[in-house]
């Protein structure tokens, strides 16, 4: 994993946060494990398989690849309903994360760029409901697959490609005298 403006001594990180919010008893805190290396392509599927729900509260997307490979193996999907996935993020398929736009602050050199300010209290309470009503998480878990697979498989993607070819292939109607 690489850090985005941010150290990569993520535990000290977390420790701080801990501590700093009064859980001096590290027996206390949830269990974490922490991967802060590159993870193989291979060994994905079996993190994905482990996990109950895929969450990723960001400030912006291109796509978001994560995202889409946590849906492909089955997981509902916890993310900032803003910029890339809101081309595939539902609440059929999963739980899109309410956000607010702010201002990229200026040390970042981005004038006049917004990002999303993820909404805490409304993550958590996702993560909570994902937990407490798991068959239902499950069931939007399955749905994020077939969707998946239905419009973003390279094959399915190749079939939209070609129907947008042919369609601009076609020769553009001509109006009648009357319609002009």
């Amino acid at each position: 994993m690489q850090p985005f403006h941010s150290s990569s001594d993520f535990t000290s990180t977390i420790g701080d946060f801990a501590r700093g919010r009064g859980l001096r008893d590290r027996a206390l805190w949830p269990r974490l494990r922490i991967l802060d290396g590159e993870i193989a392509a291979e060994q994905l599927p079996e993190l994905y398989r482990a996990a109950d729900a895929f969450v990723l509260p960001s400030r912006g997307e291109g796509w978001g690849r994560p995202h889409v490979e946590a849906m492909a193996m089955g997981l509902p999907l916890i993310a900032t309903n803003w910029s890339g996935p809101t081309a595939y993020l539902s609440e059929e398929v999963g739980y899109p994360l309410q956000f607010t736009l702010v201002a990229v602050p200026e040390r970042m050199g981005l004038p006049g760029h917004r990002w999303a300010e993820p909404s805490l209290p409304h993550l958590r309470q996702l993560m909570r409901h994902v937990f407490e009503r798991r068959g239902e998480a499950r069931a939007r878990g399955a749905a994020a697959r077939e969707l998946m697979v239905r419009k973003y498989t390279p094959d399915a993607l190749a079939e939209q490609v070609i129907a947008h070819l042919l369609r601009l292939e076609a020769p553009a109607p001509t109006l009648g005298r009357d319609e002009l």
